[in-house]
């Protein structure tokens, strides 16, 4: 069976075929496809002749041709008879996955993974992020419900303190007026099965201040973050608050410390947090206290990161969407990436930025096994269920006090919620954000999955919250069924390529303020050359987006330190190399050897399909992966007509013809760019000469 191997371009789509090394023993021969505008349809007719002579036998080819404004290849799909007849070619045989080299892989296309991107083109990488959603943003995502945008993800905002570096670009770029204060209005506490709710005003029905429960919780916030009064390295925060203020799972007021504190702040319960390591880690927080969110109802964290930064990353580097990455082998000199669609990505360096639970899932497998140090550092921080559930109803029924409701804490699966509608300036819609972590997303997920999962699932999960809802008012109770116009739910814990909300300091998180397992997963492996970074291994500010943004620059940072002592520079432009075209190092440049391999090499072939039968017998370079690094660096060298960029049917066909010993007319007819700065055949034949090994 034939295979197709598809490669496009602004002007041309091509199709090409590699046969596998099986194949090739029942000579199948290989199929090309071109797609694109019909100046090139003479092109592509001729090429048979040429590829011929590049070692290619039996194959065939089928082109697909159009003018005027239908000549962009994406139209093609967009034309009926067109997208047919191109849909008709590809199914006549299996697809292959497309292989790459870069400078850098990046796996994962959140705020980490991005902002290393950010920073390695500013470097001068060349960079592939691998995704494996598809979307980019990870944690930080952005919907529309009533009149406003709602954060699904990360939505806290803060201040300049602590380098946080989306202060200034948002100040700079929205003006300052965009923040405002989140949480606007008064709390409520939900108390004995709803019974006593009570408000922090002091008309209301039932004030909090004559609850001494609630006045024992308001008195944790000055003590569960110092260090010496939580000296036993193994007790959870449960537990030191029973020794403490005699409060466990029990009690009427546990909620508040289990959904109010855990679930509201740590995305996990009140058992799950290691006391110590806990203190340990807030003792040391460095961003600002207090925080912030976006006024303006038309915007979500996930679009002004968009607009800032992540726009110009994707532009500059090459995205791969839809493409969960299954291995990481460093067991060769270079790194291989391999996703789920089979396709294989070589680099010098890989930044892992998914999360401490895909990690901790092992979903990736590691070629040779990771050190131990590293796997214990993943699994020694905490990653839970949760999920973030905004909810429209026709009225702010919750309103029993006749004020704004700031935050809210149930004794049920809704566990703490507040009004994002109420901090967008202008909004008309009455929008509640429900937030049930831990045992509630667990829970709700359990409800979800007995739903049949997907919408019906969904819809079960905001059916069990508004049932929480429908309780808690003594003075609307009811009210949340009665209002409830539409929902959406954000289920972070169930999402494959995430498996929780963020990550939390677990008992042993930390053991000492510089001993820590989060600093632990930062120091790379495999001689430098797996780097891991995210919310999960910031030390200072974990669980934050400026977390996840310093640690992607700090790993970009360390690749780049690593590779200028080395020295291995990233690929520059025109004249960083200078190298022989003897590509197999055996002292001759060769059409059928060198030449071939630069021409597969431009085409993107890899390993076998990439040396099959032109490597020298006495080539002391034969490794196909150790061709493709030298061909990669030696990539600005390879522009043979200098037009910014080396390109098979140009380059790669000049340079073939060149070691056939074509010259003038010969050499440089068809095959020079429009944009060539070296366009005479004395210019190119020159250009080559110089590059040719002297023996």
């Amino acid at each position: 069976m034939k295979s197709i191997h598809i490669l496009c371009s602004a002007l041309l789509c091509m199709a090409l075929t590699v046969p596998s090394v099986e194949a090739e023993a029942s000579n199948p021969g290989s199929y090309s496809v071109f797609i694109g505008h019909r100046f090139f349809r003479p092109f592509a007719q001729e090429l048979s002749i040429y590829s011929e002579a590049a070692g290619f036998t039996g194959r065939t080819q089928s082109i697909a041709s159009s003018g005027r404004a239908s000549k962009a290849p994406e139209r093609f799909w967009e034309n009926a008879s067109k997208g047919d007849e191109i849909q008709a070619i590809l199914d006549s045989g299996d697809i292959e996955p497309a292989s790459t080299t870069h400078d850098v892989v990046v796996v994962g296309a959140g705020s980490a993974g991005l902002y290393a991107a950010k920073t390695l083109n500013e470097y001068g990488y060349d960079v592939l992020i691998i995704e494996a959603t598809d979307r980019i943003g990870g944690r930080v995502k952005s919907a529309s419900l009533g009149d406003i945008r709602v954060d699904l993800g990360a939505e806290e905002h803060y201040r300049a303190t602590g380098d946080n570096p989306v202060w200034p670009a948002v100040r700079d770029a929205y003006g300052e007026s965009i923040y405002v204060s989140p949480y606007l209005g008064i709390t409520a506490f939900s108390m004995d099965g709803s019974i006593n709710t009570c408000w922090r005003t002091s008309s209301a029905l039932h004030p909090c201040r004559d609850d001494s429960d609630v006045a024992t919780y308001d008195g944790f916030s000055n003590w569960y973050w110092v260090p010496n009064q939580h000296l036993d390295a193994n007790s959870s925060l449960a537990e030191d608050v029973a020794d403490k203020y005699g409060i466990d799972v029990s009690h009427r007021a546990y909620h508040l410390y289990d959904n109010g504190f855990a679930g509201g702040s740590y995305a996990t319960n009140l058992d799950q947090l290691g006391a110590r390591s806990l203190a340990l880690q807030s003792n040391q927080w460095d961003l600002s206290n207090s925080t912030l969110t976006l006024g303006d109802k038309d915007l979500g964290y996930a679009d002004i990161l968009e607009t800032l930064w992540w726009d110009d990353v994707v532009a500059n580097s090459d995205l791969l969407l839809s493409s969960p990455v299954v291995s990481i082998d460093t067991s060769g000199d270079d790194v291989v990436v391999t996703d789920l669609n089979g396709a294989t990505h070589v680099a010098r360096q890989v930044i892992v930025t998914v999360s401490i639970g895909v990690l901790q899932s092992e979903m990736i497998d590691f070629i040779p096994d990771l050190p131990e140090a590293t796997v214990a550092a993943y699994k020694g921080i905490g990653m839970d269920m949760g999920m973030k559930v905004p909810m429209r109803f026709s009225s702010a029924w919750w309103e029993t006090e006749g004020e704004a409701m700031a935050w809210l804490v149930t004794e049920g699966l809704a566990g703490a919620c507040w009004v994002p509608s109420d901090y967008k300036v202008a909004s008309s819609s009455h929008i509640l954000m429900c937030y049930p972590m831990g045992d509630n997303g667990t829970a709700l997920n359990d409800i979800a999955v007995a739903a049949g999962g997907a919408a019906a699932g969904d819809a079960a999960i905001i059916d069990a919250i508004l049932a929480d809802l429908d309780r808690t008012f003594p003075q609307a109770l009811g009210q949340a069924s009665v209002n409830y116009v539409e929902g959406i739910v954000q289920n972070w814990g169930a999402d494959p390529y995430t498996l929780g909300v963020y990550s939390y300091p677990k008992i042993g998180t930390y053991t000492t303020a510089s001993d820590s397992r989060r600093r632990d997963l930062q120091y790379p492996v495999a001689d430098g050359r797996v780097f891991f970074a995210g919310e999960g291994t910031h030390t200072t500010h974990p669980s934050t987006v400026p977390g996840a943004l310093h640690e992607g620059e700090r790993a970009a940072r360390a690749i780049h330190a690593i590779n200028t002592a080395t020295p291995n520079p990233p690929t520059c432009g025109q004249g960083c190399f200078s190298f022989d075209i003897d590509a197999d190092e055996n002292l001759e440049a060769d059409a059928l050897t060198d030449g071939l391999l630069v021409i597969r090499h431009l085409f993107g072939f890899l390993g076998e399909s990439l040396i099959s039968g032109a490597i020298s017998n006495d080539a002391t370079r034969q490794d196909a992966a150790e061709i493709t690094r030298y061909l990669n660096d030696a990539e600005s060298e390879l522009d043979i007509d200098g037009d910014g960029e080396a390109d098979a049917l140009t380059d790669g066909l000049l340079l073939i013809r060149y070691l056939f010993g074509f010259s003038g007319d010969a050499l440089i007819s068809g095959a020079v760019s429009e944009n060539a700065e070296r366009a005479s055949a004395e210019q190119i034949e020159a250009y080559i000469r110089q590059r040719i090994p002297v023996i």
